[in-house]
C-alpha cells in the first residue's frame, strides 16, 4: 500500500485519541489556531501516547494520516496537524512560567487579565472564547512572556480591534491608550545615540508622518506600502535595496550593519543576526512600558495590554494618560498617544504578531 493511497477510517483507539486532542490543544495554545501544525519530538509521542512494544508508534501515525484525521508535514522536523474537530484539554500541557511569578506587576496583571469580559454577544477567536471559558481554571496558560524580547503575550494581544473595542474589565467599559509610532520613537532616540544627526530622527524630531515621509522618499504610490517597507526595514534582512532607496543614508547603514553583528543580548543572534534590531526595539519597549505598568499598579489602576498600549476603564483614562505622560516624558522629547473613545477608536498602524514573527525567522 502506498503513501498516496487512502484506506476505511477505523475505530480511533483512546491512545490515538488522547494524541490528537493533544496536538489539537498544543496548537491552539501555541499557535492561537487550530491546524496549524505543531513540533512534538518522536520521543515525547512514544513516551506520553504510544508506548513501545505496546503500540507501533510509526504504524498509527502513518495510518491516521491516511485516515485524514493527521497531517504530517515533513522538513527540518515533523510537524502535526490535527485535521478532524474535537475537544481540547487543557491539563495535557504544563504551563511556561519563565518569569518571576511574585513579580507584584504580574501578579497584578494577571489578576486583572482574569476579570475581563465583554459586551458584544456570540464568538470572536477560538482563542480568545477559548481563554473566556477556562480562565478561572487554567488561566497561566493564557499569560506569557516570550523569550525573545520579554513581551507580554496574552488573549488580547492577538483579538482584533472589533472585539477590542468592546472588552470590559471588571463588568466596566474601557477605553485604549497607546504610544503614536511607538517603534519609530524607540529607532530615532537609538539612531540619534549611535548615528548622531540623521534624516530619520530629524523626521521623528520634527512631528512629521514617518511613512508619509518614507512615501515620498522611497517614490512608493501609498502609505500603507511606506509602512510595510517601514516594517521590512526593523524586522527583515539587511538590504543592499534600502542603502540604494534612501541614497546611502547614514541610518540604513547602521541599521544594516546592526543586523550583521553578534549581539549577545539577542537569544536569536547566533542564528537569526538580523533579528538584532527587532529585539533592541522590542525591549526598549518592554522597559518603557513596564514603568507605565508600574505607575498604574502605583495608582491601583486595573489595566491588561496590547504591548505598547494599555486597556483602562472608562472612568480611569485620564489617570492612565497622567501616568503614561509622567513616564514618556522622562523617554522622549516629542511623542503622542493615542486615546480611544467607546464610540471613536483610533489606532496606529502596526503589524499583527503573526507577520512579524514571519519577517524575523526568514
Amino acid at each position: 500500500m502506498t503513501k498516496e493511497m487512502t484506506i476505511a477510517p477505523s475505530k480511533t483507539t483512546q491512545a490515538e485519541l488522547n494524541f490528537l486532542k493533544y496536538v489539537r490543544t498544543k496548537e491552539l495554545i501555541n499557535y492561537k489556531k487550530i491546524n496549524t501544525g505543531v513540533h512534538i519530538s518522536q520521543k515525547e509521542i512514544e513516551d506520553k501516547f504510544f508506548t513501545y512494544p505496546e503500540f507501533n508508534r510509526k504504524k498509527i501515525l502513518d495510518e491516521l494520516e491516511l485516515e485524514n484525521k493527521l497531517k504530517i508535514t515533513k522538513g527540518k522536523y515533523f510537524r502535526y496537524h490535527c485535521v478532524i474537530d474535537g475537544d481540547i484539554d487543557l491539563d495535557l500541557l504544563k504551563p511556561t512560567y519563565n518569569y518571576d511569578q511574585d513579580n507584584d506587576i504580574l501578579k497584578a496583571m494577571r489578576g486583572h487579565l482574569s476579570n475581563v469580559s465583554t459586551s458584544f454577544n456570540g464568538k470572536s477567536t477560538i482563542y480568545f472564547d477559548t481563554f473566556m471559558q477556562h480562565k478561572e481554571t487554567h488561566l497561566n496558560h493564557f499569560f506569557k512572556v516570550d523569550n525573545f524580547a520579554r513581551r507580554i503575550h496574552t488573549p488580547i494581544t492577538n483579538l482584533p480591534k472589533i472585539y477590542r473595542d468592546h472588552l470590559l474589565l471588571y463588568d466596566v467599559e474601557t477605553a485604549s491608550l497607546d504610544v503614536a509610532q511607538m517603534q519609530p520613537l524607540l529607532l530615532s532616540r537609538l539612531l540619534y545615540l549611535h548615528v548622531g544627526n540623521n534624516e530619520f530622527s530629524n523626521m521623528i524630531k520634527n512631528g512629521k508622518d514617518v511613512y508619509i515621509e518614507l512615501q515620498r522618499k522611497a517614490k512608493l504610490k501609498t502609505r500603507k506600502e511606506a509602512k510595510k517597507l517601514f516594517f521590512e526595514i526593523l524586522f527583515g534582512k539587511p538590504s543592499n535595496e534600502l542603502a540604494d532607496v534612501f541614497g546611502g543614508s547614514n541610518w540604513i547603514k547602521w541599521i544594516n550593519g546592526f543586523k550583521q553583528l553578534e549581539y549577545k543580548e539577542n537569544p536569536r543572534t547566533n542564528v537569526k543576526r538580523h533579528s538584532n534590531l527587532a529585539h533592541l526595539l522590542q525591549s526598549a519597549e518592554v522597559r518603557v512600558m513596564y514603568d507605565v505598568w508600574k505607575g498604574l499598579c502605583e495608582e491601583q489602576i486595573a489595566f491588561v495590554t496590547v504591548h505598547d498600549e494599555i486597556i483602562v476603564q472608562y472612568c480611569n483614562v485620564k489617570d492612565a494618560e497622567r501616568i503614561m505622560n509622567k513616564v514618556l516624558d522622562w523617554q522622549f522629547k516629542s511623542y503622542k498617544i493615542n486615546i480611544s473613545k467607546i464610540d471613536e477608536i483610533k489606532y496606529s498602524f502596526k503589524l499583527n504578531n503573526y507577520q512579524i514573527e514571519k519577517l524575523i525567522e526568514k
